[in-house]
């Protein structure tokens, strides 16, 4: 049986990967400790064989994440966005298949998702403020200045339920007097969270910002 290789497998590069694609003159700025890699649920496991024919091996840690002795980035591998059901996740990988970066099998998310992923894997995901990912959201405004569509990205962040925090995150501040009880709640919870740097924090923070039928998917 033939074993593809990891470059016959489509997939879609994230983050910091795609970024020094899209705008090249960023690789020398932007440094990676890992590189992000989303393939579709059923590749998984030609994901996986091509990842150990290269040499690469599942850290133990994390079966999801695997290392090279002789690579200092390691492979992050995932097959759905966690702020997605099924099916978005589904329709996005397709819609990402019209933004190619690599020959024709390494594509990008599309700029509104690219954006939002960004800001999700901060603000959430990780819940603290470092230069890089600030720099990487600037570097998008500024290289799809007339394709990001603010009303869109904002209609999405409202629906994956997480509207508010990004705000908090991207201006530090948000005047709390005109939420409704339930928001104020869930920003007061987000800022003492984020205060305390628990290791744990990204996936409470996930948790707690999902809409609710989405957190019995995210549970799963």
């Amino acid at each position: 049986m033939h074993q593809l290789s990891l470059f016959e497998i489509p997939v879609v590069l994230l983050k910091g990967s795609a970024l020094i694609h899209i705008a090249p003159a960023y690789a020398g700025e932007r440094l990676m400790d890992d590189i992000d890699i989303l393939f579709k649920p059923q590749d998984i496991r030609n994901a996986r064989a091509a990842l150990s024919s290269m040499g690469y091996a599942a850290a133990f840690h994390d079966p999801w994440t695997f290392t090279h002795p002789e690579k200092k980035a390691y492979v992050d591998i995932i097959d759905h966005l966690w702020y997605l059901d099924r099916h978005e996740n589904m329709d996005l990988f397709r819609e990402s298949m019209n933004y190619p970066l690599l020959k024709h099998t390494a594509f990008h998310l599309p700029p509104d998702d690219f954006y939002i992923h960004v800001l999700a894997h901060a603000a959430v995901h990780h819940g603290r403020t470092e230069p890089v990912w600030l720099r990487d959201l600037d570097l998008l405004k500024e290289t799809w200045h007339d394709r990001l569509d603010e009303k869109a990205i904002d209609g999405k962040l409202t629906h994956y339920g997480f509207k508010d925090v990004a705000q908090v995150y991207l201006a530090k501040h948000l005047s709390l007097s005109s939420l409704p009880q339930e928001r104020k709640l869930a920003i007061r919870i987000y800022r003492w969270l984020t205060g305390r740097g628990d290791a744990q924090q990204g996936h409470v923070l996930r948790f707690i910002f999902l809409p609710l039928t989405k957190k019995i998917f995210y549970l799963l």
